[in-house]
C-alpha cells in the first residue's frame, strides 16, 4: 500500500484552544469514484476548514484514495463548528446519544453523512460514507464522566447555543 501526503493550501492546523474542546480532528475519505472538489465541499461545509490536508493512498484493489484531515484548535473555529450542528438541529441527538459517543479518553465521535454535507446540510449519519470528527473534551481530571458533564453543560449552557459570555 503506497501513500503520499499533499496540502490543498494553507494551513490544516488553526491554533488557540477552547474552554471545553480542546481540539476537533476531521476526516474524510475521498474514493476514486469521487470528484475531489465535490468531497472538498462536503468537508468545508462540515468543518469550516477548506484547505485541509490531503493523503493519498491506495486501496486493497489498488484504487486510489485520498485522505482529507484537519485539525481545529482555535476555540472561535469550535464554537461556529458546534453552531452549525446546533443550526443543523443536530445537537439534541447528540445529546441524547451521548453516552456511546464519548470513550474513556475523553474524545467525543460523530459522524456527518457525506453526501448530505455536499449538498449544504450537516446531518449525522450512521453509515460508512462520511465525514469524521472527533472532538478531545478538556476535561480535567481526564476521566469519562467528567467529559460526559462537561460537553452537557457545553451543550446545555450555550456556548454552542450562539452566547459566547
Amino acid at each position: 500500500m503506497r501513500s503520499s501526503t499533499r496540502r490543498l493550501s494553507g494551513s490544516s492546523e488553526m491554533s488557540s484552544g477552547s474552554a471545553m474542546f480542546r481540539r476537533i480532528e476531521f476526516r474524510v475519505h475521498c474514493h476514486a469514484t469521487e470528484k475531489e472538489e465535490r468531497v472538498l465541499r462536503a468537508f468545508t461545509q462540515v468543518s469550516g476548514v477548506d484547505n485541509p490536508d490531503v493523503r493519498t493512498t491506495e486501496g486493497h484493489y489498488g484504487n486510489r484514495i485520498a485522505v482529507f484531515t484537519a485539525v481545529v484548535k482555535d476555540s472561535e473555529a469550535i464554537d461556529e463548528f458546534w453552531q452549525r450542528v446546533r443550526e443543523a438541529k443536530e445537537l439534541e441527538e447528540v445529546l441524547r446519544t451521548l453516552d456511546r459517543r464519548v470513550d474513556a479518553d475523553c474524545r467525543l465521535y460523530l459522524r456527518f453523512d457525506k453526501q448530505e454535507a455536499y449538498l449544504g446540510r450537516v446531518r449525522l449519519a450512521d453509515h460508512d460514507d462520511v465525514i469524521a470528527a472527533k472532538a478531545k473534551v478538556a476535561a480535567y481530571p481526564a476521566k469519562r464522566e467528567r467529559a460526559l458533564e462537561i460537553v452537557r453543560e457545553y451543550f446545555e449552557g450555550g456556548r454552542a447555543h450562539g452566547s459566547h459570555s
